[in-house]
């Protein structure tokens, strides 16, 4: 035996309905519109090409192109025979099952199928018979048919299953299989009939017909009338008669006699199949399908929408839908709501503008291409050649009789076979005829492309465009209250008749908009606007109210209105038809319902296209015998009469279900194992006609407060707690009336999440209680003596502390008294400090400015001396003028130095910040320490990017920062060595203030400087250097260079390494912010 390849199907099932309040009638009015196609089958009054179809290939994921059987089971699946396996179809997907997912399957290919009384599915295959039955294949393994080819499988009235195959005939009774030894005139047979009366018609390829009865076995051949000994297919006919399908045509036998079945071609019959109004289906080789109704007989071919001219099956599944299997794939063709027309049934052109209906009852329509007429079979063209190619976008009837018809070229006026055309030159306001209506006075009311019209009784014309209370603006649509009100809809906005002169309603007062595109007045005067783009609106009684999306309408733009006799008011969109139900839309406008429930229609339901279409008049309108009728720029499209009530819809299945990944059967899911993670459940519903309208909904009964919304096929629960649960799955086409499925399952507990398990828990908590109680009591009692020693020693604590205290207090006045004496001598050494600080800054000054003077004057005479006797002098003598010029310049830095840092310690050195720009200072500050690199030999290299941004700084102290940091740098550098200045910019992120900075670096190749000095260096007269070096300077150089640096709010560090040279880092900011002014550190 087969292990189970899919879910079982038997699950247990329960309609659900909901139906409450005022929405009963409107859900059932829905549900009869969705469920006429099921309903009324296929009915034989419409041609084949008017059957909505749907159609599957290898694209959609047939695995095979050719489907040679299909059989629908009690589940409501359907299920292929093809070449590439067997097929289960729920409506949107495909399952294959071949010889890779059912070892039962010897073959791939598939050949017939036929589901018996026991709803067990039997397949013939190219090597025997396999069942199928509740997720179970089972090969036949029964001698005679286990490896044959197996054409058909047929089950008569008293159970038996008949076995037609390429090696005999082989009869089935209680399972067991046995080979028939009958008269036949070859084993080679290709089709079963069973006829009521419990004959057995059985095909033979190239023995014709063989009628087995009663142990009786008779034959038929060409002798006999047969057209073709080798015979395809059958289909009983009830009372001993038989349709007979040959490589040469379909023929019937009815008391022994054999006629050719007119309007069927000669071509070889490959399926045949009686639905359930009766009519014959008849699948030909090479020539399409055919439908029998009576005598009459219709073709449809593949230039009609047919996937293939050869058809091999043909099946009418339980709703009534026709299903066709050919070498392409597979068709479905079902009877929607809507029946449609086209240029195929003789319409003049598929795109439809206007329809009408006279007082005969003769219907009318205005297409892109000519004006047709119904004769009551077809549309046939009008027999006015003019109007018969015209552009007709308005049909309207005068009370005389005579016909009016609206184009871009004019009105024209049929009257007795007579025709007229009225243009702007008779006096309409323009050629372009949007809208006719005829009022109960008899004029006729023109809307044009330039203002409306009225047409009186005399032939008198009367423009009201740019007069009359109505702009020039285009007018398209017209309608008449009961009380002989016209309204116009224009360009800018509503127009009102009062008799004399027109009242315009208009935006932004009453509408959204004045873009106006239809116009249905009911019988209670209420008028119903369609807009274009903003809405559906409600107009009585001056008073305006405005339905849109937010209040459920499917699409606020609507091209037609018109409404049926059940209480629903229809728009046409770009998007499709939908019914509103007037009680609804007064609901949701009063305010006691939210949200209106529109049902929709498209293409799957007949209609011709869901782009209905507007701008013509009218493009929707209700006929005399109900129906409601939409133009569509595919024809024109009515609505069907629905039956009397709905079929039951069948309930959502559940496809499968996985734990932990893996798939499981049902009987396991009452008995999931602890540590179960994820269950998964895949389902579908079987609609096969519109199954992207299925909603559902599901609910893990148990643990689900409330129904979910099942947006997907699936749904999955992962660390559900141990306990029983129903998985309730719900599906509905409409919203409202819904069928559900349930599944059991439950979740076995871990060890600790059993019963006896938490038994054991409690009686062990309990004891746990008493026992800490017990030991609670012996420690309170230890605890009461230990804390009476404890409070004994204590006491004696506390006396000593007192006394400790006590000298404490006596020790602390004195020390209290001796900090006063040394606050009062800090004070005045303070004040020493001051003053001795004072004097030191007035000395150094006094001294600076003394010493500056003769400085100056050495400094320049001996300059001049130089100048004048340098080339007279002995050698040894210039030396000592330049030694004593050196000396002197060198004695006058250290006094600026000086200077410089009492002014800062003073707090009066100001800084007068200019925009530096920074490369030219640099190159400026090197160009005069030319002459002091030239001496020494060593190379200064500037590294500043040209497009460096300027600074704003006091230029003076700028270029004595860099001077002081090069000059140093110089003065430790061997000779022939290179001192690197660069500068770059740095992003506010990396910049010590968060803004933008720029850093300049001064790096030589000197002795470098020992880590542990680096804080040294940047001290008043602290100077830094090896062993065998001797100081140079004064210490004052770095000092002064950093208070200069910080004055500008800015940092410097210096990197450095003994042997390894130094890199000294200044980073100022690139806008000047002055500081906080400083203390002023003189005595007031």
């Amino acid at each position: 035996m087969g292990q189970p390849k899919s879910f079982p199907p038997s699950l247990v099932s329960r309609a659900e309905r909901t139906r409450t309040g005022s929405c009963v009638p409107f859900a059932l009015a829905v549900s009869l519109l969705l469920s006429a196609s099921t309903a009324l089958a296929l009915p034989s009054d419409r041609a084949i090409s008017q059957y909505v179809r749907k159609s599957w290939t290898v694209r959609d994921g047939l695995p095979h192109g050719t489907v040679r059987g299909v059989a629908q089971t009690a589940d409501g699946y359907l299920w292929l025979a093809t070449y590439e396996g067997l097929v289960r179809f729920n409506g949107e997907r495909f399952r294959v099952f071949d010889r890779e997912h059912a070892a039962e399957l010897a073959s791939s290919s598939v050949l017939c199928l036929h589901r018996t009384s026991d709803n067990t599915l039997w397949l013939g295959t190219s090597t025997g018979v396999v069942t199928y039955r509740d997720g179970v294949f089972h090969k036949l393994p029964e001698a005679g048919v286990a490896d044959e080819l197996v054409n058909a499988i047929e089950q008569t009235a008293d159970g038996t299953i008949w076995i037609a195959s390429w090696g005999g005939l082989t009869r089935v009774v209680d399972g067991h299989a046995e080979r028939m030894k009958l008269a036949l005139p070859n084993d080679l047979l290709n089709a079963l009939a069973a006829d009521r009366d419990g004959s057995l018609w059985i095909a033979t390829a190239k023995a014709g017909l063989v009628r087995y009865h009663d142990g009786h076995v008779t034959v038929f051949t060409t002798a006999d009338g047969l057209a073709s000994d080798t015979v395809v297919t059958l289909l009983e006919d009830g009372n001993g008669a038989a349709f007979i399908g040959t490589t040469a045509g379909l023929q019937r036998i009815e008391n022994g006699r054999i006629r050719r079945v007119e309007g069927i071609p000669d071509d070889q019959i490959t399926a045949l199949r009686r639905d359930r109004d009766g009519n014959i289906w008849v699948g030909t080789y090479s020539s399409g399908l055919f439908r029998m109704s009576g005598e009459r007989v219709s073709a449809y071919g593949i230039y009609d929408g047919l996937l293939n001219p050869t058809v091999r099956a043909i099946f009418e599944d339980e709703a009534g839908n026709l299903w066709i299997g050919s070498n392409r794939g597979l068709e479905m063709l079902h009877a929607g709501a809507f029946v449609n027309w086209t240029e195929r049934e003789g319409l003049g052109n598929d795109f439809a503008r206007a329809l009408f209906e006279d007082r005969d009852g003769t219907l009318w329509a205005g297409t892109a291409s000519g004006l047709s007429r119904w004769n009551g079979t077809a549309w046939v063209a009008s027999s006015d050649s003019r109007l018969a190619k015209e552009y007709v976008l308005a049909i309207e009837q005068h009370p005389d009789g005579s016909m009016w018809f609206g184009t871009p070229r004019g009105l024209y006026h049929v009257d007795r076979g007579r025709t007229t055309l009225l243009t702007a030159a008779d006096g309409l306001s323009s050629n372009g005829v949007r809208a006719i209506h005829a009022d109960r006075r008899g004029a006729l009311w023109v809307a044009t492309d330039y203002g409306v019209n009225r047409i009186f009784p005399d032939g008198s014309i009367e423009s009201y465009a740019g007069r009359g209370g109505l702009g020039p603006d285009y007018a398209i649509a017209i309608a008449e209250t009961p009380d002989g009100t016209i309204w116009v809809a224009t360009g800018a906005g509503l127009g009102e008749f009062d008799g004399t002169a027109f009242k315009l309603h208009s935006a932004p007062r009453q509408f959204p908009s004045n873009h106006l595109f239809a116009l249905h007045a009911d019988d209670d005067g209420t008028l119903w606007i369609a807009t274009d783009g903003d809405g559906l609106i409600r107009f009585r009684r001056d008073q305006a109210h405005v339905f849109t999306r937010r209040d459920g309408l499917p699409n606020d733009k609507i091209q037609s209105i018109t409404a049926d006799l059940k209480g629903g008011l229809w728009i046409g969109t770009s998007r499709g038809a939908f019914r509103l139900e007037r009680s609804e839309l007064e609901a949701v406008a009063n305010g006691t319902l939210a949200q209106l429930s529109a049902a929709g229609f498209d293409e799957s339901d007949g209609l011709g296209s869901r782009q209905c279409n507007g701008n013509g008049d009218p493009t929707a309108f209700r006929s005399r015998d109900g129906r409601v009728w939409f133009a569509t720029a595919n024809g024109v499209s009515a609505l069907s009469s629905l039956p009397a009530a709905p079929p039951p819809q069948r309930p959502p299945v559940i496809e499968s279900v996985a734990v932990n990944g893996s798939p499981v059967e049902r009987r396991d899911l009452m008995a999931l194992p602890p540590g179960t993670e994820r269950i998964e459940f895949e389902f579908s519903g079987l609609a096969f006609a519109a199954p992207e309208r299925l909603r559902f909904r599901y609910l893990l009964d148990g643990y689900d407060r409330d129904w979910i919304p099942g947006d997907g096929r699936a749904v999955s629960y992962t660390n559900l707690p141990a306990g029983s649960y129903r998985f309730v799955l719900a599906s509905s086409t409409d919203g409202r009336s819904w069928q559900t499925t349930e599944l059991p399952l439950v979740l076995r507990p871990s060890v600790w999440e059993s019963p006896w398990f938490i038994a054991l828990c409690a009686v062990a908590v309990i004891g746990l209680l008493v026992s800490s109680h017990v030991v609670r009591l012996h420690l309170t009692r230890s605890r009461a003596i230990l804390l009476e020693k404890l409070v004994d020693d204590r006491t004696r604590q506390i006396s000593e502390e007192k006394a400790r205290t006590e000298r404490a207090l006596q020790a602390a006045e004195e020390a209290k008294r001796e900090a006063e004496r040394h606050e009062k001598m800090t004070e005045v050494a303070l004040a020493e400090a001051e003053d001795a600080n004072r004097a030191k800054s007035t000395f150094l000054a006094t001294t600076s400015h003394e010493l500056r003077t003769p400085l100056n004057a050495i400094i320049g005479f001996s300059d001049i001396v130089l100048a004048q006797t340098r080339n007279k002098l002995e050698p040894r003598f210039v030396k000592f003028l330049d030694n004593i010029h050196s000396s002197g310049v060198y004695l006058l830095g250290i006094i600026n130095n000086i200077l410089d840092l009492s002014k800062i310690e003073a707090g009066k050195m100001e800084l007068l910040p200019e925009t530096i720009p920074l490369r030219d200072t640099i190159i400026g500050i090197c160009m005069v320490m030319k002459g002091v690199t030239t001496q020494s030999r060593v190379t200064i290299d500037v590294q500043v990017p040209d497009d460096m941004p300027t600074i704003e700084a006091d230029p003076t102290i700028f270029k004595q920062i860099v001077y002081n940091l090069a000059s140093n740098a110089v003065k430790f550098s061997s000779e022939g060595a290179t001192v690197t200045i660069a500068a770059r910019r740095v992003a506010p992120a990396d910049s010590h203030g968060g803004e933008d900075s720029i850093e300049v670096r001064v790096i030589d190749r000197g002795v470098g400087i020992d880590p542990k000095d680096h804080e040294a260096i940047f001290q008043e007269f602290r100077q830094v250097y090896g062993k065998r070096q001797r100081p140079q300077g004064t210490g004052l150089g770095l000092a002064l260079v950093k208070r200069f640096v910080e004055m500008h709010r800015g940092t410097i560090r210096v990197e450095s390494a003994v042997g390894e040279g130094s890199t000294f880092i200044v980073v100022l900011p690139c806008r000047h912010v002055p500081l906080a002014a400083p203390h002023d550190q003189t005595a007031p």
